[in-house]
């Protein structure tokens, strides 16, 4: 409100322009959200034609922003219906869910039925359900069902394809530190930018840098580490691009050679060039934004004080977690999004740490910021053009970026292209054409497609630096993998026959085939799941690890490494399978209480507590229970040297990921990869588990040599062909 004797003077254009705004705050939620596209047009038809220079001046043209960003309007996800749907997962064993304060696991079935159970139940007239074992409101039961179909998509036994996403959104689930995957979709307005999706809008080409500093490691900045060999190539190559004019690269060695390491280099180097050229201070800082999941940006903190000297960053400002709240601004009068948060201390630090999820709902104060560098760490989190995370990372202001992944492609071909689309954009054209051109997967395209990565470009390095531990790492212990084929028992083996015998009726349609997958690879596993057993019962413990030849193989070579004093971690998907082992391990074991589980429920900061115990556990037996996805990236366990893979995925680099917590710099003990194999007694080789080692030998081989996809179309087709039709899969090469 104005004071009294105060007066406010409109100008006659902006009374106009306000009328309208009026206007269309009383009209149609469609006729609003069409205003909000482009208000521009609509005020400029108001005032008429022969005031296009007052329409113009009523909207103010920040130079803050990245010249990629095109305006303010509605988040509408592009239409990528050319797009092939490639899913890295199946059906998920279990995944959790809350039940009112209850937390259980469900599988896809399970779900279907407990919404037929509460439709029932309304039918009746009945107020409460029960569900496993404890009644709960119908109310309280469809909430949890409505809760977990948006976190992992609409159950229906029937489709073709699993939910997408489903394994990364079940990774979050229970920790109150993670985000979902788009929390700022939905109306709010969003800065809209060049996509470059169905051709080629913007194309970021910077002329050569120059430095004010030699291009040599800056001594003076480390602390008490030695860079290996590989690690100053890597600091040199991150030099030589940007000193080239690179707008970013792509450092995507393979886990474990140390990326981090390589990073905090290059920016204590890029700290130190910025202090000579006299970019210590507002307007002309430009800080350093490092944007990670939340599990690893402590990790980032540690690193940096491990590595490098005191200060040799500089001032950081925590833009996550609890630290969040002392930089957002009260909501009043004045407020916007693009004050969100405070915008002189985000331009006063030096380096900033924050989160995907937290970039995205805060874009339009972050997108105000000219950051020197941005790094992007497990940089696939940006992989899908057709989300707000995608969107928000692809709307900063950066002078150059670097993403780092050991995992360029999780599923597609096209999630490279979505990476390289934010590091260099317009370096390989526009998605339709880059799909077009490489997603039949065709070897030779793909070929050249790595190469074309790899090569220097207009006498400058390469864009993208990739390098394997076998090549690099000469000094590593060795590793072993061992598989061990075990005879199916019998009632494992009769739920194999049934689930085959069931499959020959059916249609060998896509949402058939993905099933009958889905129900081999469960009956692989267990053939009960884990029902029907009393976990502090010794005789029903027994019985139920007898049922499946996997588990049995695993007590076993538990057993083994025990006698030897050394630690092991098993990887186990299925979450009621998980807790029921670590429950039985204790008097299986004799163990004096169960072992650590870490799973989509455990919080970040736990997480790494419970790694900091193992790792610091001294000599002796000790066990972890990890889940694939929630404890596949960002942890070192190196204290372990036996990994054992209870249940599999299809995708290679998710196991990849799973070994490499333990064989990574830092391991000085040669390490075993134990895989269990549950075989047919009559169909052999052409088992479930025996067809899905297969696979997994030929995407790894092919990876190698080319970037590959590790998911591809007819995979549930070669494996439903080889486990129902015993079909050959192709062997790989000795």
């Amino acid at each position: 409100m104005l004071a009294r004797n105060t007066y406010l003077v409109i100008d006659p254009d902006l009374k106009i322009a306000l009328d309208v705004v009026r206007r269309k705050q009383a009209a149609s939620k469609d006729e609003r959200r069409e205003f909000m596209k482009n208000p521009r047009a609509a005020i400029a038809e108001a005032l008429g034609a022969a005031e296009e220079e007052a329409a113009a001046s009523l909207f103010v043209e920040t130079a803050q922003y990245s010249d990629r960003v095109l305006e303010l309007g509605l988040w509408e996800p592009p239409a990528l219906a050319w797009l092939t749907r490639k899913s890295g997962q199946w059906l998920p064993e279990s995944f959790p869910i809350w039940v009112g304060s209850r937390q259980i696991a469900m599988t896809p079935d399970s779900i279907t039925t407990l919404k037929q159970n509460c439709a029932a139940a309304r039918q009746a007239g009945e107020a409460d359900i029960e569900v496993q074992g404890e009644r709960h409101s119908v109310d309280v039961v469809e909430q949890a069902v409505r809760e977990a179909e948006a976190l992992y998509g609409t159950f229906n036994p029937d489709r073709a394809q699993p939910p997408a996403d489903a394994a990364d959104n079940a990774n979050q689930a229970g920790d109150p530190s993670a985000a979902p995957e788009d929390p700022a979709s939905g109306d709010d307005l969003v800065l809209l930018i060049k996509t470059n999706i169905d051709g080629l809008d913007y194309e970021l080409v910077h002329p050569r840098r120059g430095a004010r500093i030699a291009r040599d490691l800056p001594h003076q900045a480390l602390g008490a580490t030695t860079p290996q060999p590989h690690q100053l190539e890597g600091f040199d190559w991150l030099v030589k691009t940007w000193s080239a004019g690179w707008p970013g690269v792509l450092l995507a060695d393979d886990m474990g050679l140390g990326k981090t390491l390589q990073a905090l280099l290059f920016l204590a180097w890029i700290r130190r060039n910025e202090l000579a050229s006299g970019r210590a201070e507002p307007p002309t800082k430009r800080p350093i934004l490092i944007v990670a999941p939340t599990a690893l940006l402590t990790n980032w903190v540690a690193e940096s004080v491990r590595h490098l000297a005191q200060h040799a960053l500089g001032t950081c400002v925590e833009a996550f977690g609890s630290s969040l709240v002392k930089l957002k601004r009260p909501k009043g009068a004045q407020w916007s999004p693009e004050d969100a948060l405070e915008i002189g201390a985000l331009t006063s630090a030096d380096w900033i740490l924050t989160t995907y999820e937290t970039l995205a709902d805060n874009h339009r104060a972050f997108a105000r910021v000219f950051f020197s560098v941005i790094v992007f760490d497990e940089m696939q989190k940006v992989k899908s053009p057709g989300t707000i995370n995608t969107q928000s990372a692809k709307a900063m202001h950066a002078d150059f970026v670097i993403g780092l992944t050991g995992t360029p492609i999780e599923n597609r071909i096209e999630d490279l292209w979505c990476v390289m689309d934010r590091i260099a954009p317009g370096y390989l054209g526009d998605l339709k054409n880059f799909s077009a051109e490489y997603g039949g997967e065709d070897p030779a395209a793909l070929k050249m497609l790595k190469v074309r990565l790899e090569a220097p470009f207009r006498e400058g390095p390469a864009v993208m630096l990739r390098r394997m531990k076998e090549e690099i790492l000469v000094g590593l212990p060795k590793k072993n993998v061992k598989k061990y084929p075990t005879p199916m028992p019998s009632i494992q083996s009769e739920a194999y026959d049934a689930a085959v015998a069931e499959a020959r009726k059916g249609k060998g349609d896509p949402a058939g085939m993905l099933k009958v997958v889905h129900a081999l690879r469960s009956i692989s596993l267990h053939p009960t799941g884990a029902q029907n057993v009393d976990s502090y019962d010794a005789h029903s413990v027994r019985r139920w690890i007898a049922a499946s030849a996997r588990l049995s193989k695993t007590i076993e070579l538990l057993h083994s490494i025990r006698s030897a004093s050394e630690k092991a971690i098993v990887f186990i998907e299925d979450l009621e399978i998980q807790k029921t082992l670590a429950a039985a391990v204790p008097q299986l074991l004799g163990l004096s209480k169960p072992p650590d589980v870490i799973n989509g429920g455990t919080p970040g900061k736990k997480r790494q507590a419970v790694v900091d115990r193992f790792q610091d556990g001294g000599k002796g037996f000790d066990l972890l229970l990890l889940s694939p996805r929630a404890a596949g990236v960002g942890l070192t366990i190196t204290a372990a040297n036996h990994v054992i893979h209870l249940s599999r995925w299809w995708n290679p680099a998710v196991e990849d990921q799973c070994n490499d917590r333990v064989y990574r710099i830092g391991q000085d003990r040669e390490v075993t990869i134990h895989v269990p194999i549950a075989r047919h007694p009559v169909f052999g080789d052409e088992s479930f588990d025996h067809t899905l080692d297969d696979l997994l030998e030929i995407k790894r081989k092919l990876s190698r040599h080319m970037l590959a996809p590790p998911v591809q179309s007819n995979d549930v087709s070669r494996l439903f062909g080889a486990a129902i039709r015993g079909e050959q899969v192709q062997r790989p090469p000795n």
